[in-house]
């Protein structure tokens, strides 16, 4: 069974990981806001209305960065941030 990470009520594959990682490195013009939409379309997260819950992706980014287990990311001003390394976790 593969393990995962707890955030935001959801739990983080080392594939989701790997997903957002590839958005990062794959467009790394986007910024927080863009990656966040993208996710969201991804694994269709929406609330009962139907709009993307793309503040809780960005929040999600953001629990991410803080976490040495995760990824870490560096900051490029505006919002922008791509990955610099990553850890098993």
């Amino acid at each position: 069974m593969e393990s995962g990470m707890l955030l935001q009520g959801r739990v983080l594959s080392q594939a989701d990981i790997g997903f957002i990682r590839g958005l990062i490195q794959n467009n790394p013009a986007w910024r927080r806001t863009k990656i966040s939409q993208e996710i969201c379309s991804h694994w269709n997260l929406r609330n009962q209305n139907g709009q993307l819950k793309d503040m809780a992706c960005r929040t999600l980014l953001l629990k991410l960065q803080k976490n040495p287990n995760a990824i870490r990311f560096i900051h490029l001003g505006m919002g922008k941030f791509h990955s610099i390394r990553s850890h098993k976790f």
